[in-house]
């Protein structure tokens, strides 16, 4: 897998990503400042290292919208998309 910096407009797509899940979810703040994203074509999703860096599938990301609502589960496990 080769993996790059995002570009321009990718980095534009993470910081709409990152500015849904801080409305949603204010508790994930610390942990995604933490995170650095790294274009990762053909992963086919996202995955995250013990190091924080966040591979992204960028093509992948496009087929879901960015104005999901996201909401915890009423067991508190992960989220789901409504």
């Amino acid at each position: 897998m080769t993996t790059r910096a995002p570009t321009a407009e990718q980095a534009e797509h993470v910081q709409a990503w990152t500015a849904i899940v801080l409305q949603q979810m204010p508790c994930m703040a610390t942990m995604l400042f933490s995170l650095r994203f790294v274009s990762a074509p053909g992963l086919g999703t996202f995955a995250v290292d013990r190091h924080h860096r966040c591979f992204i599938d960028f093509d992948a990301g496009h087929r879901h919208p960015t104005n999901q609502s996201i909401t915890p589960t009423a067991d508190d496990g992960p989220p789901r998309t409504v």
